[in-house]
């Protein structure tokens, strides 16, 4: 666990000018973000589809010259012969893939903005990537210049499912892992050099007085190995390997799934993950065209800042406004493109986007709508 330290520092923030400039760029940066991200995934759902239609199941994994060069679905357990061995330590092992972990004890600097102002604050944290601590608002919390071991991947070469040879893409997608501990033999193994600096720990090793009372810049290793288990392959044949498969808008189909999955299971999978990413990228786009607003014409509410109530009336108004506005402009942004690519969606989103529009604009201030005030009619007897 880490520990939070104190020594806090206090500056001012960015000019006025390089927020607004900035929020400028951010909010520019999100109609494209937004309009090529529908395209992408127009374009790789087609691409599924046209695969899932043309895949050839192959149920014994067998490779048969009448299917090469096409698309090809099979399962079957993944194994190698080839023994990797770690760079570092020099241990061996059998399997798919090893990957050595090292994580080195560091300085971790974090800042908390509040209005023209920035607060530092530091903290000891395990970390598999080095931070370099020069560009630190206070010195006097130093990491080492760089890791005095780092992770490292290694991979079989050749992996076969029966007479089919793996691409090196496919072996990268092999996730099915299992940690492997460091045993008192493989130690005694390792070289003197290496066990007069590596204390034995924990299943991993250790480099630094002790594991008890780490210090900065003490660094843990740990293994884990991927080995031979079941899988599910759609890619292409050629020449008795399997490869990525071009379709005819040029995206590239090479998939492979721990475990046993059938072709349509697969695909279905993989259009799943496409919707899910192009959501993940339609949410950052619209906070991207949010931040952007924000730091342009959000600098507006700073004027009002030193008015106690109205200035928090005036940031909360522009929050609102802003929020809604990227909502609105983001709608129409996905609704061009998917006119571009898919047209009758498009219309629907597009209308839809115009709507709410309408409605932001009739809210605001200045763009109500409706009769002027009217005296109170003549009682009745």
């Amino acid at each position: 666990m880490s520990a939070r330290y104190g020594g806090s520092t206090i500056n001012k923030g960015s000019s006025s000018s390089g927020g607004f400039l900035f929020g400028l760029a951010l909010f520019l940066a999100s109609f494209p973000v937004l309009f090529l991200n529908e395209g992408n995934a127009v374009k790789t759902a087609r691409a599924l589809d046209e695969g899932k239609g043309a895949v050839v199941s192959l149920p014994f994994a067998s490779v048969d010259p009448a299917n090469e060069g096409k698309l090809v679905y099979f399962s079957g357990s993944a194994v190698t012969d080839d023994e990797l061995v770690d760079g570092y330590t020099g241990l061996r092992t059998h399997a798919i893939k090893l990957h050595r972990i090292a994580e080195m004890y560091q300085w971790k600097e974090t800042t908390k903005k509040n209005e023209d102002r920035t607060e530092y604050y530091y903290d000891k944290a395990w970390s598999e990537n080095h931070m370099n601590s020069d560009h630190y608002h206070n010195k006097s919390y130093s990491n080492p210049a760089s890791m005095r071991v780092k992770g490292e991947r290694y991979a079989a070469a050749n992996v076969f499912v029966n007479e089919f040879r793996l691409s090196p893409n496919l072996i990268e997608s092999i996730s099915t892992h299992e940690p492997l501990p460091v045993t008192d033999e493989m130690y005694g193994s390792f070289s003197d050099s290496l066990r007069g600096g590596a204390l034995l720990y924990n299943g991993g090793l250790y480099l630094g007085r002790s594991p008890q009372e780490p210090q900065i810049g003490d660094i843990r290793v740990s293994y884990r190995i991927y080995p031979e288990q079941e899988v599910s392959v759609v890619a292409m044949q050629q020449n008795g390997r399997a490869v990525e498969y071009t379709t005819s808008n040029g995206k590239t189909l090479e998939i492979l799934y721990s475990g046993f999955r059938t072709a349509d299971q697969i695909f279905a999978a993989e259009h799943k993950k496409n919707v899910i990413f192009t959501w993940i990228i339609r949410g950052a786009g619209v906070l991207v065209m949010y931040l952007g607003l924000m730091m342009s014409v959000g600098q507006l509410a700073r004027l009002f800042s030193w008015i106690p109530l109205l200035g928090s009336v005036v940031a909360g108004g522009m929050a609102l406004m802003a929020g809604l506005m990227s909502l609105s402009l983001s709608f129409i942004v996905i609704s061009v493109a998917w006119i571009f690519y898919r047209p009758l969606l498009g219309i629907g989103l597009l209308a839809a986007a115009g709507l709410l529009l309408a409605v932001i604009l009739k809210k605001s201030p200045g763009g109500e709508t409706g009769t002027a005030d009217q005296p109170p009619p003549l009682p009745v007897d």
